[in-house]
């Protein structure tokens, strides 16, 4: 089933996650020239976070501030899969939830298939936004850093890195103390 942008199908009409129409009916020729006159105003703001945005407080009120303070049409908290949890979720009537697979193959060694699926990740949610009226990306780890780069060239959206710990005291990670 196709993936919902909820708030970005609503307000942009832009379709879904693969790039298809939504289910309503076709618009019309001259609703088509308006809605791209139109759509060079709308403003989309993302946010990058390669986990299942489940328990990121910080991301949620950064965003629910972020909502309240400017005229972004919509913000998009951008995520990893995970068991149990929806494609697509809307928080409010501003923000959504998506979340994309990082699927590899399992007989893969397990570096290579974590190096693979973080790829696969980027590529998905770059073949998603690629295409949409992106205004501001804002990067929340250094893995999500290159996705942002490409997606800011793709777009010509202004990029924020806003990491949440230093990088070297990520968990799995080691630094010099």
């Amino acid at each position: 089933p196709a993936r919902s942008l909820c708030c970005v199908d609503r307000r942009l009409g832009t379709g879904n996650a693969h790039g298809a129409w939504s289910n309503r009916p076709e618009r019309a020729p001259e609703e088509k020239r308006a809605f791209a006159r139109g759509l060079k105003s709308r403003m989309l703001n993302i946010h990058l976070y390669p986990s299942p945005l489940t328990h990121e407080s910080r991301i949620l009120k950064e965003s629910q501030a972020i909502a309240s303070f400017s005229d972004f049409s919509c913000i998009v908290l951008v995520g990893a899969a995970g068991r149990g949890l929806t494609d697509a979720e809307m928080l409010d009537e501003g923000r959504t939830t998506m979340r994309f697979s990082r699927d590899v193959p399992a007989w893969l060694p397990a570096t290579i298939g974590k190096v693979l699926g973080v790829a696969a990740w980027s590529w998905r949610v770059f073949r998603c936004f690629s295409t949409k009226p992106v205004s501001c990306i804002n990067c929340h780890s250094l893995s999500t850093l290159p996705l942002g780069v490409a997606l800011k060239f793709r777009t010509g959206a202004k990029l924020v890195y806003d990491p949440h710990e230093l990088e070297t005291e990520s968990n799995g990670l080691g630094g010099f103390r």
